[in-house]
């Protein structure tokens, strides 16, 4: 019957693999992306569009500002750490704040 094509042992296949030019891993650059940045521009929009949510989540705010998710977290943190929002409730993924009344 079949049973496929014979394979060479387990020990071959590791000395030509050792045999293979080893490669060499990169040091790690520093990138600094300044789109994904919290900017104080940023912060005046969000501020701006905060006041007029009930209950700020990082979806509501992503999707208000047209920004990604991971950016609407740290706005959110930004924005509580100013004193424009109060969290209510905190998960690793969700955070859920109202905004403070003045």
């Amino acid at each position: 019957m079949g049973g496929g094509k014979p394979k060479k042992p387990i020990s071959a296949r590791d000395k030509r693999r050792k045999a293979a030019a080893p490669v060499k891993k990169k040091a790690k650059e520093e990138r600094v992306i300044a789109f994904h940045d919290v900017t104080d521009t940023l912060i005046r929009r969000a501020s701006r569009a905060v006041k007029e949510m009930d209950v700020v989540t990082p979806y509501a705010l992503a999707t208000a500002l047209s920004i990604k998710l991971s950016l609407a977290r740290r706005v959110i943190r930004a924005l509580t750490e100013a004193g424009e929002l109060k969290v209510i409730d905190k998960s690793r993924s969700l955070i859920i704040a109202v905004p403070v009344k003045k």
